[in-house]
């Protein structure tokens, strides 16, 4: 399957933008929002339910809109979405992770 690289690098941009803001209305400091949900994390999206304790809504919602891009971008379904989906988290949240600053107060 070719990637469009453009098209993943968008929606890794929506993934870490709507997670930020999402952080920024939940979390009492909320100019420290992007550095938080970096830290949270460290070993992945498991540590946001700890963040927002939500019960895993965030983590959820973070998984499903790359889910829902690969879904309907690339026609893609069972193991094969799960396997490009999973990629693609991890993606994103070694680009938050590496570069919080980029998504801080947008």
């Amino acid at each position: 399957m070719k990637r469009d690289k453009k098209r993943d690098d968008t929606t890794v941009l929506d993934m870490n933008l709507t997670l930020v803001a999402n952080a920024e209305r939940k979390l009492a400091d909320h100019r420290a929002a992007a550095g938080a949900v970096a830290k949270a994390l460290a070993n992945g999206t498991a540590g946001l339910t700890d963040l927002f304790k939500d019960d895993g809504k965030a983590q959820k919602d973070y998984e499903a809109i790359a889910e829902g891009y690969l879904r309907d971008a690339y026609n893609i379904d069972g193991s094969q979405l799960e396997r490009e989906t999973q990629a693609l988290v991890k993606q994103a949240v070694q680009e938050l992770r590496s570069h919080p600053e980029h998504f801080a107060n947008h």
